[in-house]
C-alpha cells in the first residue's frame, strides 16, 4: 500500500471537524441572510414611511392650493360683480318727466371715476351745462366735440360743463345690443376718443338721472349762476353749437331760451 498509513480514528476526527466547520459557516450565512433581510425590511419600512409622509404632505399642499383657488375665484368673482359696472343695473333706471325751464336744478354731489367730487350748489355764480349721456350713444358721441368747443369759447365766462353717466351699458350696446355693464375702460375710451376735457361724473344708482328725467341721450340742461334751468333740449338728439351757445349766452344774462 502506497503512502503513509493513518492512525485509527483520524478519518472520523477530520469528518467531525469538517462538519463542525460547515455548520459554523452555515450558521454565519444564515445570520448574514437574516441580518440582510432585517436591513432590507427596515429600508422598505423607512421608504414606505417616507412615501406616506410625502403623500400626506402632497395631499395637504393640494388641499391648500385647491382651497386658495376656490377662495380666490370666489373673491375675484365677488369683486368683479361689485366693481365690474360703474352703475346699478337697468332696473334702477326709471327717469321721471324732464325738468322744465325756470325750475331750480336739484343739488347733487357726484364723483368722477378717479374719485373727485363735484357738488352742483358749489358752482353757484357760474353758468353750468349738464349733459346726461351714454358712452354707446351716437348722439352723445357727436355732441362731445360741440361741448368741447363750448368749453373753450366760454371758459373766460366761467362756464362749467359736467357730463353725467346715465346708462348702465358699455360702448358696444348700440352696435351689438350688448347689456354688458359700463366700466372705467369705457369712460377712458370715451374721454380719449372724443377729447373730453370737462368732468365726467358717475350716477351710481341713477338717482340724479331719474330726478332730472333724463330718459333720452343726451339730455342737456343749461343753468344760470343761481342754478335755475334756462334751457333744456327736450326730446332732441343732436344739438348744434349755435343753439347751445345761444342758451349759454342767455343763461349768463339770467334769461331763458326754448
Amino acid at each position: 500500500m502506497n503512502g503513509r498509513a493513518l492512525p485509527n480514528g483520524t478519518n472520523g476526527a477530520n469528518r467531525a471537524a469538517a462538519a463542525s466547520t460547515f455548520t459554523a459557516e452555515t450558521t454565519r450565512e444564515e445570520r448574514a441572510r437574516a441580518t440582510g433581510r432585517r436591513a432590507r425590511q427596515r429600508i422598505a419600512q423607512e421608504q414606505a414611511a417616507k412615501r406616506r409622509r410625502l403623500g400626506i404632505i402632497i395631499g395637504l399642499v393640494t388641499t391648500v392650493v385647491v382651497v386658495a383657488i376656490v377662495v380666490g375665484a370666489f373673491v375675484l368673482n365677488g369683486s368683479n360683480k361689485a366693481a365690474a359696472g360703474l352703475t346699478a343695473d337697468d332696473t334702477k333706471l326709471k327717469p321721471g318727466a324732464p325738468l322744465t325751464v325756470g325750475k331750480t336744478a336739484p343739488d347733487f354731489n357726484l364723483a368722477t371715476v378717479d374719485g373727485k367730487h363735484y357738488k352742483l350748489s358749489s358752482l353757484r355764480g357760474r353758468p353750468v351745462l349738464l349733459e346726461f349721456f351714454a358712452v354707446w350713444c351716437p348722439h352723445c358721441q357727436r355732441e362731445a366735440p360741440i361741448l368741447n368747443q363750448l368749453d373753450k369759447s366760454y371758459a373766460a365766462k366761467g362756464l362749467q360743463s359736467l357730463s353725467i353717466l346715465a346708462s348702465p351699458y358699455d360702448r358696444t350696446h348700440e352696435a351689438t345690443g350688448s347689456t354688458n355693464p359700463v366700466t372705467k375702460d369705457d369712460i377712458s375710451w370715451f374721454k380719449s376718443t372724443f377729447s373730453v376735457q370737462h368732468p365726467m361724473l358717475i350716477d351710481p344708482d341713477f338717482a340724479q338721472t331719474n330726478q332730472y328725467g333724463a330718459g333720452s341721450y343726451p339730455t342737456i340742461y343749461v343753468l344760470d349762476k343761481n342754478g335755475v334751468i334756462r334751457y333744456t333740449n327736450g326730446p332732441l338728439g343732436d344739438v348744434p353749437y349755435q343753439t347751445l351757445a345761444k342758451a349759454v349766452d342767455a343763461a349768463i344774462k339770467g334769461q331763458s331760451t326754448k
